[in-house]
């Protein structure tokens, strides 16, 4: 029985996925089966490549994209295993569209680093098992919820904060003997939250019972 090959082309963009499938293939292939049916295949690959990438996908140059496809070698020709074809796609994002982004994420660095923002806690109910929960307020405007579970002379932080980096808290600890201890340090501990997507973070205080 015939072996089957993986032949990967790696990174490359898409100026360039050609020459790398012919390299790539004669590498793996050379003295296996004639040199000629080696290009014979490697441009009937590269013809469906174009296809794709150029023709139906529409990818420019700078592009790039990662080709594996399985083949085998019987009585010296080549074999492709086109349904099993895998192709990745990154696509180059345009230099005006990136900068917009990095400058909006430096800005929102900026504001954090500059101004600091001065987290307020706000008792919002204590529990009949002894856990308090606070808003967490900056500017007279809630941005998040925490719940204070008292263990000794620490206490367990569960919650989320939504800005300026959406943050949750999952049980974190903190050594601190009286509320207004936990409001002085509140924006250090900021540093341990775990930074994640909003969307996530509303779900976190959803299923804490804080939203």
């Amino acid at each position: 029985m015939d072996e089957t090959q993986l032949l990967s082309s790696g990174f490359i963009i898409v100026g360039a996925y050609d020459d790398k499938v012919r390299r790539t293939l004669f590498g793996m292939a050379k003295g296996k089966a004639p040199q000629q049916e080696l290009a014979r295949a490697a441009g009937e690959l590269n013809k469906l490549l174009y296809r794709i990438f150029v023709d139906e996908l529409k990818l420019d140059k700078g592009d790039v994209v990662r080709v594996k496809i399985p083949y085998v070698i019987k009585d010296g020709k080549v074999f492709w295993d086109y349904p099993q074809l895998s192709i990745e796609v990154y696509k180059k994002m345009k230099e005006e569209e990136l900068k917009k982004v990095v400058d909006k994420v430096i800005k929102e660095i900026e504001v954090v680093i500059v101004e600091k923002p001065l987290y307020i806690l706000k008792p919002r109910t204590t529990t009949l098992t002894g856990e308090i929960v606070f808003d967490v307020v900056i500017k007279d405007r809630k941005v998040g919820s925490v719940k204070a579970i008292k263990e000794g002379d620490k206490w367990r932080i569960w919650g989320a904060v939504l800005e300026p980096f959406p943050s949750i808290f999952e049980g974190e600890e903190i050594e601190v003997s009286m509320t207004d201890e936990l409001q002085a340090i509140f924006g250090g501990l900021m540093k341990k939250g775990k930074i994640i997507d909003k969307k996530k973070a509303l779900g976190f205080l959803k299923d804490l019972g804080l939203s």
